[in-house]
């Protein structure tokens, strides 16, 4: 039989807009799953971060619009140490937490890097990211090493965080290659967000 026990207990979307992505989990879980069967036994909490009040009003909003159970607090994507302190406050056990994201790792202010890139990811950012060009808040170049030794210290803070639980499930959309970009133009937003981001 299904291991109900055993799955998330909390599923936690930091950068959670509208609480969009939240709904739709919920309601796949609830609808299309064996554990929407038991959610009463068995409940799934949805949980909301956001570093602005808007979204985490729009989110509380909706999930409560949708009667799905949730909790909404303040978080930057950049610190997920105090994420993970904020939700335990809130009794979120991090061992029964899958965090999601979508859209959000590749719009977060840039942190450079405190320690260079492996001789390996320095030459797989210069081969991968050859076509792309960075830019910080005065409009310098950021080199694609930097860009990309900025990136995995992201990770690495949230993979000290998670440790424990269901790990983190991220959705992105943007930075595809040139030749794929082009072959896809017309089925994808890479381009015009590749622009912009």
């Amino acid at each position: 039989g299904e291991k109900f026990d055993k799955q998330p207990q909390f599923i936690v979307d930091t950068g959670c807009g509208d609480g969009s992505l939240l709904i739709h989990i919920y309601e796949y879980v609830r609808t299309q799953t064996p554990r929407g069967r038991v959610l009463a036994d068995y409940p799934l909490t949805m949980v909301g971060v956001d570093l602005n009040e808007d979204p985490r009003v729009t989110t509380a909003v909706n999930l409560s619009k949708n009667n799905i159970p949730h909790l909404v607090i303040p978080g930057d994507v950049g610190k997920p140490a105090d994420i993970v302190q904020s939700l335990k406050k809130k009794k979120v056990d991090p061992t029964k937490t899958l965090h999601v994201r979508s859209f959000l790792d590749h719009d977060r202010p840039y942190i450079a890097a405190t320690s260079p890139l492996s001789s390996a990811s320095a030459l797989f950012a210069m081969e991968q990211l050859s076509d792309f060009v960075h830019l910080d808040k005065e409009g310098k170049i950021i080199s694609n090493t930097d860009v990309f030794g900025s990136l995995v210290q992201h990770f690495e803070r949230w993979a000290a965080v998670l440790d424990v639980g269901f790990g983190l499930l991220v959705l992105e959309v943007m930075m595809l290659d040139v030749s794929t970009t082009r072959r896809f133009f017309n089925d994808n937003v890479s381009f015009p967000l590749d622009l912009v981001q």
